[in-house]
């Protein structure tokens, strides 16, 4: 700091005044030379000594010009040298109060903030959890074969704090096959529910049987030969694209593949497309 006050106060402005001294001193030195030569008899060696002032002029100036220009330089690189360090510090100060900055208290929660993303969770509604509480049937969904939560489901919530992330998540999963229609009442869990499922054990086997029993003597003549299985229709489905299937509940669907992404592909009415699979159920066969 001191080298640099000594600059800009006594180098650099002392540099210039030699300069203005030298320029007043190059103009007398032109007078005398000019006269010189007009008035000595001996032109040559006026000549001679002309060039001797003009050579020993020139260096000086040239010398207090690169003083100059040296001191000017010097103070550059310790102003720059002070920016630099002035630049660091201000930099660990905002690594610092980053590292020690408290966490707000109005931050939204997050849900899956810092795992990857691989495809939402199943759906479980209110009742299956009561259910598994009671001691009740619990039913297991395969989540490579399940549709994903539907977005209509989560409509209905508004109240969830991440409706922009699963906004996001919609349009990354825009290929997969769509939801269930939502229940009729809005849950405020975090997983959305699906249609209410049945009471009990004893409502599910009459509920397959009533599906069951009016196909189980035979297929009808548009049925595959080979099929991987006989499911039922258990919403309303309406084709969003023209090689899927648009079906009312309670319709036979002969299934002849599964796909991955929860779509199946089957025959309906002579009809081959796809539909997804969390709208169907399988038949179940029994014999007494």
């Amino acid at each position: 700091m001191a080298e640099l006050q000594m600059l800009l106060e006594e180098e650099i402005p002392g540099g210039r005044r030699a300069l203005f001294d030298s320029y007043t001193n190059l103009e007398r030195v032109a007078d005398y030379c000019e006269n010189n030569y007009i008035q000595s008899a001996d032109k040559q060696r006026a000549l001679e000594e002309t060039k001797a002032y003009t050579t020993q002029s020139l260096a000086s100036v040239a010398y207090l010009i690169n003083t100059l220009a040296n001191n000017v330089l010097q103070m550059l690189d310790i102003q720059a040298s002070q920016l630099r360090r002035m630049e660091s510090s201000i930099n660990h100060i905002s690594q610092f109060y980053s590292m020690n900055r408290p966490a707000s208290r109005h931050t939204p929660p997050t849900i899956g903030g810092s795992l990857p993303y691989r495809r939402p969770p199943s759906i479980t509604s209110q009742t299956s959890l009561q259910n598994q509480v009671n001691g009740g049937p619990f039913y297991s969904q395969n989540p490579a074969s399940v549709a994903p939560p539907p977005p209509s489901i989560l409509q209905v919530t508004p109240q969830l704090p991440l409706m922009g992330f699963v906004a996001r998540v919609q349009e990354n999963i825009s290929d997969t096959p769509p939801p269930p229609p939502p229940a009729e009442e809005p849950v405020f869990d975090e997983s959305p529910p699906p249609p209410p499922p049945p009471e009990d054990y004893e409502e599910e086997e009459a509920a397959v049987v009533e599906y069951s029993d009016p196909y189980a003597e035979e297929d009808p003549p548009w049925a595959p030969r080979t099929y991987l299985e006989k499911v039922v229709a258990i919403y309303d489905y309406t084709k969003d694209k023209e090689d899927e299937l648009s079906f009312q509940e309670g319709a036979i669907i002969y299934v002849i593949k599964k796909n991955d992404d929860g779509w199946y592909e089957g025959v309906m009415n002579g009809v081959t497309g796809l539909f997804p699979g969390n709208y169907v159920e399988s038949i179940m066969h029994y014999s007494e």
